[in-house]
């Protein structure tokens, strides 16, 4: 049976449950009436659909956390870290909380802004801090949006905590290690002795930076340059674990169990596959693409067991089912939806569009190959745009490559590990992984070098999502009932999509400036034309610490804008954006930083905001007699007694004053 319409209805339950919650029961109250209607009147297919859309409804509504209660105070809470995620100089934990008291048994992000302690996956944090909601973090456009992502992963409040007076260990959280710990954190250790493995199996650095990624799915030691070279390049999808590692796994596993099937035990040697493949599925964190290509492969080894033929697409639309089933807010999560799409089209288009004329072989396996790398970038091109605003141009120069390589390395690091562990050190596979990884850092980076290598800055807006995956339906109704009409009314709709694109007026304005949410100093982002700086209160010796921090919110921004960062506080002489180290100007908004200069001088406007940082050691009566100001600001940068000391002179001074910039400053 085709469980395409299954799949469908089953996403359109959990897409409508997002609109109309908390008003679910109606939507499902409805769809059952119209299923019960479909079973009376022997309508098979209305009724199997209605029953999909109410199951994707129930187990959306199972699976919404409860929301955290926020009182604004601070309070003590206790939690287990259901996932940690750790950047230079912070980790950011998922917690869910455990107390006994009322509304606080939900999910929440806790910011631990220090290295120390180290939280895992399954310890039990015991910390005292302020719940805030995660929505009043404010974002900038073209940033995804924070409240999305904490909807996404169950999380419904956030929390920070900071390091203490030495600065080098937060002692604010207390993490306790588990007794015995569950099967995620088994798995969990599993994975982190695997990556000691690659590191210890003699490759160097960078060799097993790359080999931990594609072979456990920890990323955390790649460089942001290397992966930034594999995006422009087109093969960022190397580097994050799918059905193309899977594929390699399995018939690595194949290989292994070989002689079974030389013994008979054809069926033995099959199954024991699949086991492996769901024990690496667990072991590498069980991520939506890694899970989606598991099932597909187990429905193709079952089949092969039963002797039964299997339906790509009907594999591919039941791990759908299987995967929103259990976790339907994966619907929402770009990995999800670049895993699926990328396959979809592969199986609708790559197997379909080459001539039917016999070829040579060799011939014939590269243009298929060459069919793949372009159905795939077709189903992903549009979401990949929206979300991360850049589109390779050169995909095929360097899929070609590492579709190549990749096996090559994946296969020559496990037998390494095999080899390691027998107490063998074969030196020439240590120098053969190491060169093949070279060749293929040095092909992407020359491919991703080309002029025009990608297109950057792609300001894709989500209502053209649907002509364009419009076209790619009617397009693969055109190829399978080899229809012309079909095939024209795909190309109306390609144009049209192409056309609103041109048409489209630019998302974000000229000129820009935001803050960005930083602890110890102010810090803005701003824009003009082509021109994009960091400006900070920081002294020099923290702007590397600055760009660090801001990385990710920096590559937020630029990418959308197809922009390069210069250093931090670069001076800007614009039309509308002035920047020195006296006066900030953005177009009629006009900021003093207090305490970046030598000493306090005069300046020929009077601005809105005087910024006092923590290198400014004087009175607030001299700046508001020297400056002016409409108001004084804080920087976030000031010590604590600096804070209140500079608090109670502007309050016994009657001066207005505010803690921190707004966080749109244009």
């Amino acid at each position: 049976m085709p469980l395409l319409p299954v799949t469908l209805a089953l996403v359109a339950g959990i897409a409508v449950v997002s609109l109309i919650y908390p008003y679910t029961i109606y939507g499902v109250a409805i769809m059952a009436a119209l299923c019960v209607f479909g079973i009376w009147r022997k309508r098979v297919v209305l009724s199997l659909v209605s029953a999909a859309v109410v199951a994707g409804m129930v187990t959306t509504e199972i699976h919404t956390p409860p929301g955290v209660v926020i009182t604004g105070e601070r309070t003590v809470y206790t939690g287990v870290a259901v996932s940690v995620k750790r950047y230079d100089f912070s980790q950011r934990v998922t917690v869910r909380l455990t107390g006994d008291a009322e509304g606080a048994n939900g999910c929440i992000w806790l910011s631990v802004n220090s290295s120390l302690p180290a939280v895992e996956q399954g310890d039990t944090l015991r910390f005292a801090a302020v719940l805030e909601p995660v929505g009043m973090q404010e974002s900038f456009p073209g940033e995804f949006p924070l409240e999305r992502r904490a909807w996404q992963e169950g999380v419904t409040a956030s929390a920070a905590l900071y390091p203490d007076s030495s600065g080098h260990e937060c002692s604010a959280v207390d993490v306790k290690k588990p007794v015995s710990p569950g099967a995620a954190a088994w798995f969990g250790h599993r994975r982190d002795c695997l990556v000691d493995a690659v590191y210890s199996s003699g490759i160097n650095s960078s060799s097993a930076a790359f080999m931990a990624a594609v072979l456990t799915g920890d990323a955390s030691y790649l460089d942001d340059g290397l992966r930034n070279r594999f995006a422009v390049a087109g093969v960022a999808h190397v580097l994050a674990l799918s059905g193309m590692h899977v594929a390699v796994i399995a018939f690595l596993m194949s290989l292994v169990f070989f002689p079974l099937r030389l013994a008979g035990a054809r069926r033995g040697a099959l199954a024991a596959t699949a086991v492996a493949l769901w024990f690496y599925a667990f072991v590498t964190g069980l991520s939506p693409s890694v899970f989606r290509a598991v099932i597909m492969a187990t429905v193709v080894l079952c089949g092969m067991i039963f002797r039964r033929d299997s339906s790509p697409l009907n594999s591919l639309c039941l791990a759908a089912i299987i995967i929103l089933l259990f976790r339907p807010y994966d619907l929402f999560s770009p990995g999800f939806q670049l895993s699926f799409l990328a396959v979809a089209a592969i199986v609708m288009f790559a197997f379909g569009i080459l001539p039917d004329r016999r070829m040579a072989p060799p011939l014939r396996a590269v243009l298929q190959w060459v069919a793949v790398c372009v159905s795939a970038v077709a189903g992903t091109a549009a979401v990949s745009a929206f979300y991360f605003h850049q589109v390779p141009v050169y995909f095929l120069l360097a899929n070609i490559p590492a579709g190549l390589l990749l096996p090559l390395l994946m296969g020559g690091e496990i037998i390494l590990l095999a080899a390691d562990a027998a107490g063998m050190a074969p030196d020439w596979l240590v120098a053969f992984i190491d060169t093949c990884y070279g060749w293929l850092e040095w092909l992407t980076c020359l491919i991703g070098s080309l002029p025009g290598a990608s297109v950057r800055g792609v300001a894709f807006s989500g209502w053209l999502l649907v002509p364009y995956y419009a076209a790619l339906a009617v397009a693969w109704i055109a190829l399978k009932w080899r229809s012309r009409v079909w095939g024209m009314a795909a190309a109306l709709l390609a144009m049209f999509t192409l056309a609103a694109y041109m048409l489209m007026p630019p998302l974000y304005p000229s000129t820009e400036a935001y803050q960005l949410k930083y602890r110890y100093a102010t810090v803005i982002i701003v824009r003009e034309g082509e021109r994009c700086v960091l400006l900070t209160d920081a002294p020099p010796s923290q702007y590397g610490k600055v760009e660090t921090v801001m990385k990710r919110e920096v590559k937020a921004f630029t990418d959308s804008r197809g922009l390069d960062m210069e250093p931090v506080n670069s001076l800007i002489r614009g039309r509308e954006i002035y920047a020195d180290r006296k006066l900030w100007r953005f177009r009629n908004l006009t900021i003093a930083p207090v305490g970046l200069r030598g000493e306090l001088s005069p300046i020929p406007v009077r601005p809105r905001y005087a910024l006092v940082s923590s290198r400014y050691y004087g009175s607030m009566a001299e700046v508001w007699e020297t400056l002016r100001p409409d108001t004084i600001v804080l920087s976030t940068s000031l010590a604590e007694k600096q804070m209140a000391r500079y608090c109670a002179e502007v309050e016994a001074g009657g001066i207005p004053f505010r803690i921190g910039l707004p966080h749109k400053l244009l």
